[in-house]
């Protein structure tokens, strides 16, 4: 019994052998570039073609946008498991190799090499979890447009606190320590491969606040937490101006640059209408490592999709202030060209 099995054996062997296996095709990364409505992309040395990939985790409209092009670097920053999903891609979507180009250079870590951590001892403050809840729900609604904040949320790579009231002496000290440990997070996760984090501080009071005393009470309390940061020691990010009408500003706090998105429940935006006054603090590292990954024009161009699908309209700060400086954004509000923040830096 045990012969006729070696035999059985030694004969698939041998008929295996006579079978000839297809070359693995080459292709050239322009005639990647030129499959791009085919959604070919390049991953290592690898050629995959998605078009008949059904779901993705960030929306086949991204897909479609960064189709045609390496995708090495974005796929390992951006993936928690990225050998896992790299076996599941090669059984199901590999068409064949690239062409080795000498002057690939290998992938550089952005974020990983812009990490915070310090030793804390600061209290934990208490969540609302239902009100924790309520804000999951918004930004996964169709009226929330941001694709950075749905991953970060659905990732769970986000912090939440409630705070009683805004501007308020008590809650800026109690935001500045909290926002203190999220930067220590925030460098854990960059380190497991979450690109998209955030920071939510949502506060009970006060309520129905008009857009313009929503954005007095913003930039007032921006300024309390930069003062409050500069009593503890801390400098300006280095990364970033200190003017806000910069281009390159970002609001520091623990020497880390951040992109505000104020919420409230008079916006007159959709996506930034939310039950109670809240603010996602959103590292503006996380924006400068998607336009080096080249990324950042096909998202934005996706936010607005969804904007005017489900919003009916643009954002038009966005519009009007292409390239300007972020704080023209923070708000939600319209605002005029002449505008400036009544903020100040303090040394």
């Amino acid at each position: 019994m045990i012969s006729l099995i070696f035999l059985l054996i030694s004969l698939i062997k041998r008929l295996l052998s006579q079978i000839p296996f297809r070359s693995t095709r080459i292709f050239t990364i322009d005639e990647v570039m030129k499959r791009k409505n085919d959604r070919w992309v390049i991953i290592d040395d690898d050629v995959y073609c998605l078009l008949s990939m059904k779901a993705h985790s960030g929306g086949l409209d991204i897909i479609e946008k960064l189709s045609g092009r390496d995708l090495t670097q974005l796929f390992y920053e951006i993936h928690l498991k990225p050998d896992l999903i790299k076996e599941h891609l090669n059984r199901k979507y590999r068409i064949g190799k690239i062409r080795l180009n000498p002057n690939n250079k290998k992938p550089s870590f952005y974020l990983k090499n812009h990490l915070i951590q310090r030793n804390l001892n600061f209290s934990i403050s208490n969540e609302d979890c239902q009100m924790k809840e309520e804000f999951k729900q918004h930004v996964f609604s169709k009226n929330f447009p941001c694709l950075n904040a749905k991953i970060a949320l659905k990732r769970n790579a986000f912090d939440f606190d409630v705070y009683d009231t805004f501007c308020s002496e008590e809650t800026t000290k109690l935001l500045w320590q909290n926002l203190m440990k999220f930067i220590n997070k925030q460098s854990f996760l960059w380190e497991n491969n979450h690109i998209f984090t955030t920071y939510v501080a949502c506060f009970r009071t006060p309520e129905n606040l008009s857009e313009d005393i929503f954005e007095i009470l913003l930039w007032k309390q921006l300024q309390q937490l930069h003062e409050e940061d500069v009593r503890n020691g801390m400098k300006w990010s280095k990364n970033y101006s200190n003017d806000p009408s910069h281009t390159d500003f970002a609001f520091s706090i623990g020497e880390r640059g951040f992109f505000l998105v104020g919420l409230h429940p008079q916006s007159s935006r959709n996506g930034r209408r939310f039950s109670k006054i809240a603010i996602a603090f959103n590292s503006q590292d996380q924006f400068t490592n998607l336009r080096r990954l080249n990324i950042l024009t096909e998202i934005k161009q996706v936010v607005r999709q969804n904007d005017l699908l489900y919003n009916g309209s643009i954002n038009a700060n966005v519009i009007e202030n292409e390239n300007g400086p972020g704080p023209f954004e923070y708000s939600g509000k319209l605002i005029q060209p002449e505008w400036k923040p009544n903020f100040q830096v303090k040394t």
